[in-house]
């Protein structure tokens, strides 16, 4: 399960990263993107912080986080996208950073869809917030979510054949993002590994 700790860390790498970025780019423009971007994550880090260190979260406001968390991220993500086609800076920071970030979503899906609150009884998230952060996700993990629900039961061998150009790696990372998400159960078999729908997405 993803904690509280992992998401802080990633945080901090980001951060870093981006404070790096804002120095490198060849661009006083784009630098001073930069580093507005770099100064409204960390504004974002802090609100994650405070909101964490209250009890009592509610599936609407978490909704609320992940939007607020998940335009922060986007935003930066479209800004290295522009940094990398102009060849701004040098290309394996935001290389790194893009890794992290993408990381960081993952991780906060995780974090916010499974972490029960402790000082209230465990609310299961609704279809329609479990069907939102699957658009988020992609087209392709619609598309192997899509493909075990239609089969029902599913082996990752099987997968992985009936989508082409797909990597074992990339089948793997998907699939376990997906299982973290809870839409798509893991059941192992003996030597077998089955995925099929959970229950609440199902």
């Amino acid at each position: 399960m993803v904690g509280e700790d992992d998401i802080v860390n990633t945080f901090a790498i980001c951060s870093r990263l981006l404070t790096r970025l804002s120095l490198q780019v060849k661009d006083d423009f784009f630098s001073g993107l930069c580093e507005q971007e770099a100064t409204q994550f960390l504004e974002q880090f802090v609100r994650f912080l405070k909101l964490n260190s209250r009890v009592g979260k509610t599936s609407s406001n978490i909704v609320r986080r992940d939007h607020e968390l998940y335009n922060q991220i986007q935003n930066i993500i479209r800004l290295l996208e522009i940094v990398k086609y102009l060849n701004l800076s040098e290309p394996i920071t935001p290389l790194f950073l893009e890794r992290e970030l993408l990381k960081l979503k993952n991780s906060i899906i995780g974090f916010y869809v499974l972490t029960p609150d402790l000082n209230a009884k465990a609310e299961k998230p609704s279809r329609s917030v479990i069907s939102e952060e699957l658009k988020k996700m992609g087209h392709l993990h619609q598309r192997i979510f899509d493909l075990v629900k239609s089969q029902g039961q599913i082996q990752n061998s099987e997968i992985f054949k009936t989508i082409p150009g797909l990597s074992r790696r990339t089948l793997k990372r998907k699939l376990s993002e997906l299982v973290k998400l809870n839409v798509i159960r893991r059941v192992s078999e003996g030597k077998k590994v089955v995925y099929s729908i959970s229950d609440i997405a199902g």
